[in-house]
């Protein structure tokens, strides 16, 4: 019995081991920069009171901006490595990103000072397969993830002194990318490397809500200006008697996607626990 004990300990010790030395973690800061830029979602409309002969009228406000677009921005990633054989590595990679773009002036608007404020960011985990072949201490490597993670946005609308900041419930974001990846080996545990690739991204909020207005207090304003549903299909919306839209209820709109199209490069430091 204890010869027994003593033959499965050695195994359990030598699988360890051999795990172990396929083993490693990298953490590599970067960055993405935009390579496309897309149609600004209709997310919010910017409601105003504007001058008429016979007094004040609502106005929509269009803050859209034909050069939006909040894929660059900061990219710090962390993975957790085995590799399998000779050429073969899978990774699971932690990323988190914040857009550094966040400021878009308001193009064809009719009305000056019409801008927009976006604050986009965003958490992943991401399965990876890697290729790759080591010649001496380089190696080139080619890589391909796809994942999914949780993203938060927050948009400040802005027409002249009229600032409104809407903050969207957390909704899952979807990403997807592959690249390359050259790598130098500093010593036997510790290498150094660069990488660069294309990622892509897709966020589709499901609500928003008013949490800040200055010139109109968001008490003052009506529901519809201050909550939005975004929906697949808008069926049976609540009419007030004149046939708009019910004022004490959300703005319903049909669901739109977020996309982020980036070149992402990024430098970085891989230890391997075993070698």
């Amino acid at each position: 019995m204890n010869r027994l004990l003593l033959i499965i300990l050695l195994l359990l010790i030598r699988g360890g081991l051999t795990l172990s030395q396929g083993l490693y973690f990298k953490l590599f800061p970067g960055y993405n920069f935009s390579v496309s830029a897309q149609q600004m979602p209709d997310y919010l409309t910017h409601q105003v009171m504007i001058p008429t002969g016979t007094g004040f009228g609502r106005q929509n406000v269009n803050l859209n901006d034909p050069e939006f677009s909040v894929a660059s921005g900061v990219n710090l990633r962390a993975a957790a490595g085995y590799t399998i054989n000779d050429l073969l590595s899978v990774e699971l990679v932690f990323s988190g990103f914040a857009n550094t773009r966040k400021h878009f002036e308001a193009a064809n608007t009719g009305f000056i000072n019409g801008e927009s404020e976006w604050d986009f960011r965003s958490l992943s985990v991401m399965p990876a397969i890697v290729f790759g072949k080591t010649v001496s201490k380089t190696s080139l490597n080619i890589y391909a993830f796809s994942g999914i993670g949780t993203a938060d946005l927050e948009v400040t609308t802005i027409f002249n002194d009229d600032r409104r900041t809407f903050e969207f419930d957390r909704a899952p974001l979807f990403s997807w990318g592959f690249g390359l990846e050259f790598c130098y080996a500093v010593s036997g545990k510790l290498s150094l490397f660069a990488d660069a690739g294309i990622t892509s991204s897709y966020y589709r909020p499901e609500r928003a809500h008013l949490v800040s207005s200055t010139t109109f207090p968001a008490e003052n304003l009506l529901t519809y200006q201050k909550e939005f549903v975004y929906l697949d299909e808008i069926i049976n919306i609540g009419m007030d008697p004149f046939g708009r839209p019910d004022p004490n209820s959300p703005d319903t709109r049909l669901r739109e996607t977020l996309r982020s199209n980036s070149l992402a490069a990024g430098l970085g430091i891989k230890l391997t626990l075993w070698k």
